[in-house]
C-alpha cells in the first residue's frame, strides 16, 4: 500500500519545520488563519492559487509521482518536466481568472474548457500566450469557447 499524504500534512509540516505562526503564513498567503488551518487538518474549501501560493511562499515542490519508482529521468526529462511545471501553472492561472470573469466556479470552468479543447489550445500556445495579460487571455478564451 503507498503511503498518502495530503497536502495539508505537508503544509503543516513544513511550516512548523520554519517555525512559522500559523498568522504569518495566512498573511503571506492572503488568507485567514481559519481558512489555513482548514487546509492543514484536511479541508477541500480552497482554490488551486492558494495552494500554489502556500506551496511557493513555503519553497515546496508540487510533484506527482507516478507508479515506476526506479525510472531515472535525463537531463532532457527534467528541462521538459520544469517547462510542464511552468505550463500547468499558466494553465491553473487562466481557468482561475477566466472563471472569475465568466462567473463560474473553476471547476465547471475547468470541465468546460477541457471539453471544448480550450486547455490544449492553451497547452500548445503557451509560448505566445503566456506573457499576455489576463484580460487579453480572457478574450482569447471565450473565441475559443464560442468557436469563433
Amino acid at each position: 500500500m503507498e503511503n498518502i499524504v495530503s497536502f495539508g500534512e505537508v503544509i503543516k509540516n513544513k511550516r512548523l519545520s520554519l517555525n512559522m505562526p500559523m498568522l504569518e503564513l495566512a498573511r503571506k498567503a492572503n488568507i485567514s488563519r481559519a481558512t489555513l488551518s482548514n487546509i492543514e487538518n484536511g479541508g477541500t474549501n480552497y482554490s488551486v492559487k492558494t495552494l500554489l501560493d502556500i506551496f511557493q511562499i513555503l519553497n515546496l515542490d508540487l510533484t506527482i509521482a507516478g507508479n515506476n519508482k526506479k525510472a531515472r529521468r535525463n537531463r532532457a526529462q527534467r528541462i521538459n518536466s520544469i517547462h510542464d511545471k511552468k505550463v500547468n501553472r499558466f494553465i491553473i492561472m487562466c481557468v482561475e481568472h477566466y472563471a472569475s470573469y465568466s462567473h463560474k466556479s473553476s471547476g465547471e470552468t475547468y470541465k468546460e474548457l477541457s471539453k471544448k479543447g480550450v486547455i490544449k489550445e492553451l497547452n500548445d500556445d503557451y509560448e505566445d500566450l503566456h506573457g499576455m495579460s489576463s484580460m487579453y487571455l480572457n478574450e482569447y478564451i471565450s473565441t475559443l469557447v464560442e468557436g469563433v
